[in-house]
């Protein structure tokens, strides 16, 4: 791949101290469309949008607002680097800085908006799901698949003690670990689940983490054939979850209704949970 080297002007302020200038050397790959970018086997990306998304996603996390040096550390860069993207997060909206801390800016709050109504889930979709939590006493969420992640849209919380937690609007990562994940990826062509994998490796979370690609496999096969998914231990010690699809028009893309609950309390129920579970969806993809 071609390289461009640039010699350029830039003025990087460290801390709050006041900005100086310096020369820099940047190297930078040249895709076959003219754009510089970081290669990787999967993919090209373009690293400066990565990290910033990362520092959005870091600053949407932290309640108390991101400070320049965890951004730093979680991104692996110079204190420099870390204050040069933070600025400029905060210079187009994305960031607003707060007593030396950054929170999620004005424009942030616009794409949520535009993202809240563009994902907006019909009344049918939720009330059975309501309906189970309910039912079961148990975490019940409905999951969709938005352009290669997996969002939790709508979490009810049952009335049991010790409940498995969820946030709506959260995205899951680790598909291969979770009950929904394993639902929504057997619904990949092998083509597209190779693909997925060469993104996502198969990250052991716990002892019980599928992490061999065969037997994920086989995993999903059985999926398919009966038409739920179980996780057991593999995403989160302790946790167990079921999970089953849901088919409606008004929703684009694949949806699943996932239960949630202590690993002991899901293997002593796990018949009444699943019947309930199955009439669930069944009553939503009716309509």
């Amino acid at each position: 791949m071609p390289c461009r080297v640039i010699l350029c002007q830039t003025r990087v302020a460290v801390a709050d101290t006041a900005p100086t200038s310096r020369w820099v050397i940047v190297t930078t790959d040249i895709d076959a469309a003219g754009e510089e970018s970081e290669s990787t086997p999967s993919a090209t990306r373009i690293q400066s949008v990565a990290r910033a998304v990362k520092l959005i996603r870091l600053a949407a996390e932290i309640p108390g607002g991101l400070h320049a040096d965890l951004a730093r550390k979680h991104l692996g860069v110079s204190l420099a680097t870390a204050y040069h993207l933070l600025n400029t997060l905060a210079q187009e909206g994305m960031l607003a800085k707060r007593d030396r801390r950054y929170h999620l800016g004005p424009t942030a709050g616009l794409i949520a908006d535009a993202y809240a109504r563009q994902e907006s889930t019909p009344p049918h979709m939720l009330e059975p799901l309501a309906r189970l939590a309910r039912e079961i006493g148990e975490t019940a969420t409905l999951c969709l698949w938005r352009n290669g992640a997996v969002v939790e849209v709508a979490v009810f919380e049952g009335s049991k003690p010790l409940q498995v937690g969820g946030r709506a609007g959260g995205l899951q990562t680790d598909l291969h670990a979770r009950a929904s994940g394993k639902l929504l990826l057997a619904a990949l062509s092998d083509r597209e689940l190779d693909r997925y994998i060469a993104v996502h490796p198969l990250a052991p979370r716990t002892p019980n983490t599928i992490t061999d690609i065969d037997a994920l496999r086989q995993e999903l096969r059985v999926t398919r054939e009966r038409g739920w998914a179980m996780e057991y231990e593999e995403c989160d010690n302790g946790v167990a979850c079921l999970a089953t699809s849901v088919t409606a028009n008004q929703i684009a893309g694949a949806a699943a209704y996932t239960i949630g609950a202590p690993a002991w309390r899901l293997t002593e129920n796990k018949k009444d949970y699943l019947t309930a579970l199955t009439r669930a969806a069944a009553e939503a993809s009716a309509g």
